[in-house]
Order: structure tokens, then sequence, then C-alpha cells
């Protein structure tokens, strides 16, 4: 985990995006595997392929796509709920 919050730190320059991440990872059990990857932001390939792993994963950074993918799975819940 340690590599994964350096790695995070230096490429993450917004300070209130970084101490998201980090609370993020704060609360998450030390057993957790990490793994990252460089992506082109706004590739439509790359947001097709987390949401079709979003129950087998957590997307953790960048904030903006997960908080987007955080909606979306929320707007599915609804759907069952009806």
């Amino acid at each position: 985990m340690s590599k994964f919050i350096k790695v995070s730190a230096k490429k993450i320059k917004n300070p209130q995006e970084k101490q998201q991440l980090l609370n993020i990872i704060k609360a998450r059990s030390p057993q957790d595997a990490y793994y990252y990857g460089w992506i082109r932001n706004g590739d439509i390939n790359v947001l097709m392929r987390l949401r079709d792993w979003r129950q087998k994963g957590e997307v953790i950074a960048p904030i903006s796509i997960r908080e987007k993918l955080i909606v979306e799975a929320e707007q599915e819940l609804v759907n069952y709920h009806r």
C-alpha cells in the first residue's frame, strides 16, 4: 500500500483530492490489495472496463472517475428498488 500512496501523492497535485485519497485508503483494511495504472483522461474504453469490473473492485483515484462511478452505481440500485 505504501508504494501506491507514494505514487498517488506525487501525481495528484490538488491538496483536497490528495487528502480525500488518503482518507479513503486509511478507512480500508491493511490487507487490501492496491493496483494502479495510467489512463488517458476521458478515454471511454477505460470507463467501459471500469463499469464492467465494478463489482470486483473499487476505483480510488482519480476522484472524478470515482465519483462518476458512484453516481452510476447509485442510479443502478434505484432501478432495483422501484
